[in-house]
């Protein structure tokens, strides 16, 4: 994630905790630098957007076609371990 790999990211576990900390000191980077009045409108227009969301009545339409997108998934995954395992076999 970082242009800087001091340890490599193969390497389980440890090799991204330097990518996490990259992460972690930019963001408070950004919050030291970025002006109080610009954090505090932009964290007024989250909220504002939270509280919209929230009001949002889900439609059945779109838990019917999260449902029909699940299952296609998980049978297409399903058959293709199917696949692999029968290649596997041979």
């Amino acid at each position: 994630m970082s242009p800087v790999q001091p340890i490599p990211s193969f390497i389980p576990v440890i090799g991204f905790l330097d990518d996490f900390l990259v992460l972690f000191l930019g963001a408070k980077l950004l919050q030291r630098i970025i002006p109080a009045d610009v954090l505090a409108e932009s964290r007024q227009f989250a909220e504002a957007a939270e509280t919209r969301r929230k009001e949002e009545v889900t439609s059945s339409a779109r838990t019917v076609a999260g449902l029909a997108i699940a299952t296609v998934w998980l049978l297409l995954a399903v058959a293709a371990s199917g696949e692999i395992a029968a290649y596997i076999s041979h």
